[in-house]
């Protein structure tokens, strides 16, 4: 971790927002349409979301949205925040909080969070075209 206070906020920020935002855009694609998720989640950057078995995958997915108290007006929220979650990585990358010559904490804490959301078909394309999605690809490269 450098000694820059945005460094420690921007990794917060991507471990107490991002990362959660990111696991319900995913757990609730899981449970709502698998369709909407890459291979129906059976692959990706982070490889299978947690189980390879696509049934129990459901019927975890489901747990968590129970665990997370999940509701259809998060969901829409959730929804309607995507750009403004990009938005915000893009602007750290800008200011060189985030993907500068070394990478740091916060590059790891957001690009992983950055992953998982890439599973959503609905997201990526917006995901990849960002100054967000290279950091992605730089931090976890898609591989073939």
């Amino acid at each position: 971790m450098p000694d820059d206070p945005r460094v420690a906020d921007a990794e917060l920020w991507g471990d107490e927002v991002l990362q959660q935002w990111a696991r319900r855009m995913v757990v609730e694609a899981g449970t709502r349409d698998p369709d909407a998720l890459h291979a129906r989640g059976n692959e990706g950057r982070l490889g299978y979301l947690l189980t390879p078995s696509e049934r129990r995958r459901r019927h975890i997915a489901r747990g968590v949205k129970l665990a997370f108290r999940m509701t259809a007006a998060q969901w829409r929220d959730d929804q309607a925040r995507v750009g403004e979650m990009l938005d915000r990585v893009d602007r750290l990358i800008a200011e060189g909080v985030l993907n500068g010559e070394r990478l740091n904490c916060a590059d790891f804490q957001i690009a992983t969070s950055l992953a998982l959301v890439d599973y959503r078909l609905d997201v990526r394309e917006q995901l990849r075209r960002r100054p967000a999605g290279r950091l992605m690809d730089r931090v976890l490269p898609d591989l073939p």
